[in-house]
Formats: structure tokens, C-alpha cells, sequence
């Protein structure tokens, strides 16, 4: 059945939804922030925030068409590899298998965009120490390449 034919007042049960293996670029900003929490941003501001149900479009024959609405009883990310890109260094590590379980039963179903919001929102709460760790060693990493120039700069001044 295509999703056109789906009346709009059912709720879409999906039992499963299993991704493995996705990748992320996460890139940290100078001034704050990165490209994910700017991304939630934006889905947030499309959404309402997840707080209220987005402006449905008027249906064709003029009445407002409620939004679909979905169910998920299991959504399980595996293995989800992120690259943490900054101060133009890259690190990659993988996130520990997220799961999360009935996603919209208790508000009998939420739009794809809520939905979405959701997982990403779970997905940002693992990238977040991930992201750290990483950004830990790109900056271990500066830092030892820095005292190693600084000590080359040294020896050369003092002709060693």
C-alpha cells in the first residue's frame, strides 16, 4: 500500500527499525557549538520544538489534513562510526550501540519529524563524550606536535 492510501487518523506501528554501520561528521565550531546541535536547531524550529504538532497543509478538498503519525517500538543504531573534525584534524570513533524503545506509543504517535527529533536527540547524547574523547586527542595531538617544534626550534639555536 503506498503511504498516500494510509488514512491519516492511523497511527503507522513500526515493530523495528535497525540501522547499522551509519556515519556522522561532527564538526566543532571556533565560536561554540557544531554542526549537529545546529541541525537539531533547525528540526526544533521546523517542528515547534516537538511541543506542538507542526501546521498540517490543507488537503485537497480544502479540509486541514492531520499529519502522520507513527509508532516505534524498537529503534537500535549499531555500530555508528563519527568523524570529529577540528581545528582541520579529523578523529573517528565508533558509538556504542544505541537503543530506544517505544518511541511515540505513549503520545498515540508522533510526526516523522518528531520522530526524527528523537533519535537525534539520543544519538548527540552519546556523540557529545565520544566527541569529547576525540577532541581530547586532536588536541593532545597539537599539543605534542607543538612542544616537538618548539623543542627542533630550540636545538637548531643552540646547534645541536
Amino acid at each position: 500500500m503506498p503511504p498516500s492510501a494510509i488514512p491519516r487518523s492511523v497511527i503507522v506501528m513500526v515493530n523495528e527499525v535497525f540501522i547499522d554501520g551509519p556515519e556522522f561528521v561532527y564538526e566543532k565550531r571556533l565560536l561554540g557549538g557544531s554542526n549537529i546541535d545546529a541541525l537539531l536547531r533547525q528540526i526544533e524550529a521546523n517542528t515547534g520544538g516537538g511541543k506542538t504538532t507542526p501546521t498540517a497543509e490543507p488537503a485537497k478538498d480544502g479540509k486541514v489534513a492531520k499529519p502522520m503519525k507513527f509508532a516505534v517500538k524498537s529503534f537500535v543504531l549499531k555500530d555508528a562510526k563519527v568523524s570529529v573534525i577540528a581545528g582541520g584534524q579529523a578523529v573517528a570513533v565508533t558509538l556504542p550501540t544505541i537503543t530506544i524503545t517505544d518511541l511515540g506509543i505513549a503520545e498515540g504517535g508522533i510526526t516523522a519529524d518528531q520522530l526524527a527529533t528523537a533519535v537525534l536527540k539520543r544519538v548527540l547524547v552519546q556523540m557529545g563524550p565520544a566527541a569529547a574523547q576525540a577532541l581530547t586527542k586532536i588536541g593532545m595531538g597539537a599539543l605534542e606536535g607543538g612542544s616537538d617544534g618548539a623543542k627542533g626550534a630550540l636545538n637548531k639555536l643552540l646547534g645541536r
